[in-house]
């Protein structure tokens, strides 16, 4: 999906950080169960998300490449609020976002989640170049995040953020990875 016209969304409370249904991507998900698989997809250069997710579950990224999504604050690469499940991204390599290359939250249900072997980088600084890859749990939410083999380059202000809120409960584990 080369030059995906995505739109922008807007503001806000619209679509941000705590909600992101009205917002665009070039792949845009809500409430999908099952298993959810996308093998050699190719994202690049969205108005806003490349793949944006509310209320998914079972999603396995394989070999897929999100470059260039998104020009603003809050605009990333990948955005998911509610992913649960068993879920996988590996061999990717996530680059160059507006805002965060990856940024997950999820505030009830289990997260497994496997990343292995995938880059987050962006080329140069931006102002609203925050993270390479964000991971909040909330509420009562409880995930196991495990990434290996993976490396994290150049991020507006932090390369890997892993955050417990509220009542959640949050497992983190990094192994043989890179981040500067």
């Amino acid at each position: 999906l080369n030059s995906a016209n995505t739109n922008d969304a807007g503001f806000d409370g619209v679509c941000d950080e705590d909600q992101n249904t009205s917002c665009f991507g070039a792949i845009h998900m809500s409430a999908v169960t099952g298993t959810n698989v996308f093998n050699n997809v190719d994202i690049t250069t969205t108005e806003e998300h490349g793949i944006n997710g509310n209320n998914v579950t079972n999603l396995s990224l394989t070999n897929c490449t999100v470059t260039g999504a998104g020009d603003d604050v809050e605009e990333n690469g990948v955005k998911f609020i509610d992913l649960t499940g068993a879920c996988s991204f590996t061999g990717c390599t996530f680059s160059n976002s507006g805002s965060r290359n990856t940024h997950i939250r999820t505030g009830s249900g289990t997260l497994n989640l496997t990343v292995n072997n995938c880059s987050f980088s962006n080329t140069n600084y931006l102002v609203t170049r925050f993270d390479c890859f964000e991971m909040r749990t909330l509420s009562s939410a409880t995930a196991t995040v495990n990434i290996t083999s993976s490396t994290f380059y150049r991020a507006g202000s932090k390369g890997i953020q892993a955050l417990a809120e509220g009542s959640s409960t949050f497992t983190f584990n990094l192994t043989n990875c890179s981040v500067q």
